[in-house]
Protein backbone atom coordinates (compact mmCIF):
# COMPACT_ATOMS: atom_id res chain seq x y z
CA UNK A 1 0.00 0.00 0.00
CA UNK A 2 1.10 3.62 -0.86
CA UNK A 3 -0.01 6.67 0.07
CA UNK A 4 1.43 10.39 -0.74
CA UNK A 5 0.07 13.45 0.99
CA UNK A 6 -3.01 11.57 2.01
CA UNK A 7 -2.43 10.71 5.53
CA UNK A 8 -3.50 14.12 7.24
CA UNK A 9 -6.21 14.28 5.69
CA UNK A 10 -8.24 11.21 7.44
CA UNK A 11 -10.51 12.71 9.69
CA UNK A 12 -9.88 9.30 11.86
CA UNK A 13 -6.48 7.93 11.42
CA UNK A 14 -7.09 5.20 13.93
CA UNK A 15 -10.04 3.91 11.29
CA UNK A 16 -7.20 3.67 8.96
CA UNK A 17 -4.61 1.73 11.30
CA UNK A 18 -7.91 -0.95 11.89
CA UNK A 19 -8.00 -1.05 8.06
CA UNK A 20 -4.22 -1.96 7.70
CA UNK A 21 -4.50 -4.64 10.32
CA UNK A 22 -7.79 -6.10 8.27
CA UNK A 23 -6.43 -5.82 4.45
CA UNK A 24 -2.58 -6.37 5.33
CA UNK A 25 -0.97 -9.92 5.27
CA UNK A 26 1.37 -10.67 8.46
CA UNK A 27 5.28 -8.66 7.27
CA UNK A 28 2.77 -6.49 4.57
CA UNK A 29 3.28 -2.90 4.40
CA UNK A 30 2.37 0.45 3.72
CA UNK A 31 4.77 3.50 2.64
CA UNK A 32 3.45 7.13 3.57
CA UNK A 33 5.26 10.43 2.16
CA UNK A 34 3.41 13.09 4.07
CA UNK A 35 4.81 16.53 4.91
CA UNK A 36 7.93 17.20 7.47
CA UNK A 37 8.31 18.59 10.79
CA UNK A 38 11.37 19.99 10.50
CA UNK A 39 12.19 23.65 10.78
CA UNK A 40 12.02 24.64 7.36
CA UNK A 41 8.45 22.71 6.54
CA UNK A 42 7.08 23.49 9.67
CA UNK A 43 7.19 27.52 8.52
CA UNK A 44 6.27 26.34 5.44
CA UNK A 45 3.19 24.57 5.60
CA UNK A 46 1.75 26.85 8.28
CA UNK A 47 1.57 29.83 5.39
CA UNK A 48 1.26 27.35 2.54
CA UNK A 49 -2.88 26.96 2.43
CA UNK A 50 -5.56 28.59 3.87
CA UNK A 51 -7.80 24.72 4.50
CA UNK A 52 -4.86 23.20 5.96
CA UNK A 53 -3.31 23.80 9.23
CA UNK A 54 0.24 22.76 10.46
CA UNK A 55 -0.43 22.58 14.45
CA UNK A 56 1.76 20.35 16.29
CA UNK A 57 -0.06 21.47 19.64
CA UNK A 58 -3.23 19.31 18.13
CA UNK A 59 -4.81 17.07 21.20
CA UNK A 60 -6.76 14.05 19.49
CA UNK A 61 -5.84 12.52 16.32
CA UNK A 62 -9.35 12.81 15.23
CA UNK A 63 -10.95 15.85 13.42
CA UNK A 64 -14.51 17.01 12.88
CA UNK A 65 -13.64 18.42 9.18
CA UNK A 66 -14.26 17.02 6.27
CA UNK A 67 -11.30 15.40 4.18
CA UNK A 68 -10.06 18.49 2.24
CA UNK A 69 -10.89 21.41 4.42
CA UNK A 70 -9.48 21.16 7.84
CA UNK A 71 -6.44 18.89 7.24
CA UNK A 72 -4.00 19.32 9.70
CA UNK A 73 -0.36 18.64 7.70
CA UNK A 74 1.33 17.77 11.27
CA UNK A 75 -0.93 14.67 11.39
CA UNK A 76 2.45 12.61 10.68
CA UNK A 77 4.36 14.04 13.25
CA UNK A 78 1.41 14.08 15.93
CA UNK A 79 1.13 10.30 14.60
CA UNK A 80 4.18 8.72 14.29
CA UNK A 81 6.75 10.79 16.28
CA UNK A 82 5.17 12.66 19.66
CA UNK A 83 2.00 9.79 20.04
CA UNK A 84 4.28 6.99 18.91
CA UNK A 85 3.85 4.70 22.00
CA UNK A 86 0.07 5.60 22.17
CA UNK A 87 -0.06 4.51 18.26
CA UNK A 88 1.88 1.31 19.15
CA UNK A 89 -0.42 0.89 22.37
CA UNK A 90 -3.50 1.09 20.05
CA UNK A 91 -2.46 -0.58 16.84
CA UNK A 92 -0.58 -3.77 18.56
CA UNK A 93 -0.47 -5.51 15.36
CA UNK A 94 1.39 -2.93 13.51
CA UNK A 95 4.79 -1.33 13.35
CA UNK A 96 6.41 1.79 12.39
CA UNK A 97 10.05 0.38 10.52
CA UNK A 98 11.21 3.03 9.16
CA UNK A 99 10.97 7.18 8.85
CA UNK A 100 13.07 9.54 7.34
CA UNK A 101 13.32 12.70 5.75
CA UNK A 102 13.32 13.00 2.05
CA UNK A 103 16.20 15.10 0.89
CA UNK A 104 14.29 16.06 -2.41
CA UNK A 105 13.22 19.30 -1.19
CA UNK A 106 14.58 22.10 -4.09
CA UNK A 107 13.70 19.65 -6.93
CA UNK A 108 9.72 19.15 -5.43
CA UNK A 109 9.37 23.20 -5.10
CA UNK A 110 11.48 23.93 -8.79
CA UNK A 111 9.28 21.06 -10.25
CA UNK A 112 6.11 23.01 -9.79
CA UNK A 113 5.35 19.90 -6.94
CA UNK A 114 3.02 22.28 -5.26
CA UNK A 115 0.76 22.42 -8.21
CA UNK A 116 2.18 24.91 -9.70
CA UNK A 117 4.36 25.58 -13.10
CA UNK A 118 8.03 24.18 -13.24
CA UNK A 119 10.36 26.57 -12.80
CA UNK A 120 13.55 24.13 -13.78
CA UNK A 121 14.22 23.07 -16.83
CA UNK A 122 14.54 18.81 -17.30
CA UNK A 123 17.85 19.10 -18.16
CA UNK A 124 18.45 20.65 -13.96
CA UNK A 125 17.23 17.54 -12.46
CA UNK A 126 20.26 15.67 -12.30
CA UNK A 127 22.91 18.75 -10.80
CA UNK A 128 19.82 19.18 -8.05
CA UNK A 129 19.98 15.63 -7.42
CA UNK A 130 23.82 15.91 -6.99
CA UNK A 131 23.74 19.24 -4.93
CA UNK A 132 20.35 17.47 -2.86
CA UNK A 133 22.44 14.32 -1.71
CA UNK A 134 25.43 16.73 -0.71
CA UNK A 135 23.70 19.14 1.62
CA UNK A 136 21.33 15.84 2.84
CA UNK A 137 23.07 15.75 6.23
CA UNK A 138 20.87 19.47 6.28
CA UNK A 139 17.60 17.34 5.59
CA UNK A 140 16.55 17.11 9.29
CA UNK A 141 16.08 21.01 8.86
CA UNK A 142 15.90 21.39 5.47
CA UNK A 143 13.25 18.54 4.15
CA UNK A 144 9.45 19.48 3.26
CA UNK A 145 8.38 15.47 3.30
CA UNK A 146 8.86 12.62 5.17
CA UNK A 147 8.76 9.01 4.56
CA UNK A 148 7.01 6.35 7.22
CA UNK A 149 7.00 2.43 6.64
CA UNK A 150 4.13 0.91 8.68
CA UNK A 151 4.25 -3.26 8.70
CA UNK A 152 1.88 -5.26 9.91
CA UNK A 153 3.83 -7.50 12.27
CA UNK A 154 4.61 -11.28 10.86
CA UNK A 155 3.63 -13.83 13.15
CA UNK A 156 5.92 -16.43 15.09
Amino acid sequence: MYGINCFHHFPDPSRFFDELTRVLVPGGGCVLIEPFHGWVATRFFRRLFDSETFDKTQGPWTSDSGVMEGANQALSYIVFSRDLDRFHQRHPTLEVVEQRPLHNYIRYLLSGGMNFRSLAPAFMSTPLRLFETAISPLSRWLALHHVIVIRKKPRH
